[in-house]
This record gives structure tokens, sequence and C-alpha cells, in this order.
């Protein structure tokens, strides 16, 4: 088998890929040979790394089985994504970082070359997010959450550069040497891991860039349970921010107010009315449970039908 692992014999940056993983069997194999197979003009690939926070399905095992050069820590105990993502910064040796969720689909093959190539262009950046757009929806509530998505990503559009925080997000993100010196996830907490990282760095002086040709594809909800599960998670991540960091830094970069979100509703809307209703019927069921949800530091897979 082809080494996945190449030397760094030239001026290209030392890049570790690390992906902290929760029973991902599914599409943990899939996703590393996307990553093997990304060009690499700007890094060498000195690492790849498994974090697996409990896994009791087969994640583990598949990726000794097909992947004899990745390290795989096998942690019998789930702790949650925070908590492993925290050692994996502890163990960075490195010019950049590639923190990878074990859930997201890689298609292109540019995706990382361009997440690196601002620290190649000495562009100083702390973190660069790879932009995330959501996989094609085949169930009913994938359909639902796909239309919620939509409303999302054209109301952050319409905001420019000026709406870099909502894209600064966690399935795949470069981190600057630097800034993984610093920087360490609160602990023992379940949601807002990406706004957090994007708070932490704006307060501590490092810059934030977005790049838009990486782009990276998620799955959507394919049942009830994960939608109104996800869609809490997304709504409270607002409060936590509060918690540790000042407000006024937060109202500086939460700018989307309620006419461009409420034209991208309409939009969406005249495009598909049936599932946008039931979405806003999701939604007002979940925002009638948000005061007495109770987040839950530990990770569940998405499960699409």
């Amino acid at each position: 088998m082809e080494s996945l692992i190449s030397m760094n014999k030239s001026n290209k940056l030392s890049v570790i890929v690390a992906i902290p993983a929760f029973n991902e069997e599914a599409n943990i194999v899939k996703l590393i040979k996307s990553i093997r197979m990304q060009d690499r003009k700007y890094y060498d690939l000195s690492e790849f790394w498994i974090y697996s926070d409990g896994s009791t399905d087969n994640t583990v095992s598949l990726v000794r089985k097909h992947f004899k050069d990745v390290k795989v820590f096998d942690f019998k105990k789930n702790m949650g994504k925070n908590k492993r993502v925290n050692q994996i910064l502890r163990s960075f040796k490195g010019d950049v970082l590639i923190q990878v969720d074990a859930d997201i689909k890689i298609i292109h093959k540019n995706v990382i070359d361009n997440l690196v190539k601002p620290f190649y262009e000495n562009r100083n950046p702390g973190i660069v997010c790879a932009y995330h757009l959501a996989s094609f929806p085949n169930s009913f509530v994938e359909k639902v959450a796909y239309f919620g998505f939509s409303v999302w990503n054209r109301s952050r559009n319409s905001l420019g550069e000026k709406g870099i925080r909502y894209f600064c997000e966690g399935g795949l993100r470069a981190f600057s040497k630097d800034f993984t010196k610093i920087f360490r996830l609160p602990e023992g907490k379940a949601a807002g891991e990406d706004s957090y990282s994007f708070y932490f760095a704006a307060t501590k002086g490092f810059n934030v860039e977005i790049s838009k040709n990486s782009k990276v594809y998620i799955d959507l909800a394919g049942n009830f349970r994960d939608y109104v599960r996800q869609m809490k998670r997304f709504l409270i991540h607002h409060g936590m921010m509060l918690e540790y960091f000042d407000a006024r830094v937060i109202r500086k970069y939460e700018i989307l107010s309620f006419y461009p979100k409420f034209t991208a509703l309409v939009v969406e809307l005249i495009k598909t009315p049936l599932i946008g209703i039931f979405y806003l019927l999701l939604q007002a069921f979940v925002k009638v449970q948000m005061p007495f949800y109770k987040p839950n530091i530990s990770w569940v897979p998405v499960k699409r039908k």
C-alpha cells in the first residue's frame, strides 16, 4: 500500500491531519481516502491522527485495517469532542494543524491545499475555515433541514466579508502553530465550539480567514429526533458564548439582522412552500422546548435513512 505520509523534503509546510471521531464506521474510511487523494502543492503530510472518543463500533478496527500509517488513539471513555481536540492541540508539533470532523465529506482534490495556502503565503492567519455546505437531501426530514440550511446560507452570504463569523464552522479547519500553543476549548460543554474558536481568535489578536474554495459537505439530520437535537445545539450557542466573551465583542460580529433572514426565508418559501411550512412548524416546536434543554457533552452521529 502506498504510504499515506510524505516526508518534508521541500519548503512546503509541515501539516498534521487530526480527526476526533465517535462511532463513524460508515464514513471514516471514505474520509481518510479523500484526504489521502488531496493535492499537496503547499504542504507535506507529516502525520495523520485518529482520536477515537470511546467508539463502540468498527471505527478503530477499520482504520487500523486499511491505513497502517495512521496513528490511532483508541480512548475507551466518551468524553466529548472538546476533550479530544484539546489533546490534539497539546500533542501538535508542526506548521499547520488540520482538524477534521469524522462525519464530513470531501469531494474536491484541492480542499486542503486551499486551506493551507494562506499560511504558505505568510498571510498570518490563526484559523482558516473551510466553506461548509449541506449534502443533497433524500428523506423528507433531510429536505426540511436542507430548507433551513438554504435560508441560513443565503442569509450569511448576503453579508459579504462582514459575515465572517457565520462561516467559521468546525467540520474542517486549519490552525497555525502559534494559535495551537494557546487555544483550548472549554471541556464539559457540548455546543458552540466553532463559535468559541472564532471569538477566542478575535480576542487574542489572531486573523480568521474563510477559504471559499475549500468546500466540504455535511450530512443533514435524516430523522425528526436528530433534527430537533441539532437545532437545539445550534440555538443555544449564542448564550453559551456570553459565558466566555464580552457582549460587546459578540455584538461586533453577530450582525445578521431580521431583514436578510426574512428575505432569504421568503425566497426559499417561494421555491418549496410545503417543505417551508414544515420547517417553520419544526422551528416553533424546537423553540418551545428550548427553556428545558440541557446539552450533553456526548456526541451522537447523524443517522441517515
